[in-house]
């Protein structure tokens, strides 16, 4: 049974940013920058969802939902109870 990554990133509220740059410096994936005044995250795919730019905003602009998957083991072939 194979396991699929789906790529998650932050969430930001561009209501919320106000384009402190808190974000950016907390980033050390380097995936988020400041585009027009606001957070973006610019390189999805280098983003490792450590979460440090969520609980760094001062504005609780951005947010980083869990989603928790539950897998059933799979039962080994030709073992019977």
């Amino acid at each position: 049974m194979g396991v699929e990554r789906v790529s998650v990133v932050p969430i930001i509220d561009v209501t919320k940013c106000d384009g402190c740059g808190e974000c950016v410096d907390a980033c050390h994936a380097n995936a988020v920058e400041i585009v027009n005044g606001k957070a973006v995250v610019v390189r999805p795919g280098d983003c490792d969802y450590c979460t440090d730019c969520e609980s760094l905003c001062p504005k609780g602009a951005i947010s980083c939902p869990l989603e928790i998957v539950v897998l059933e083991k799979p039962v080994a072939r030709g073992l019977r109870r």
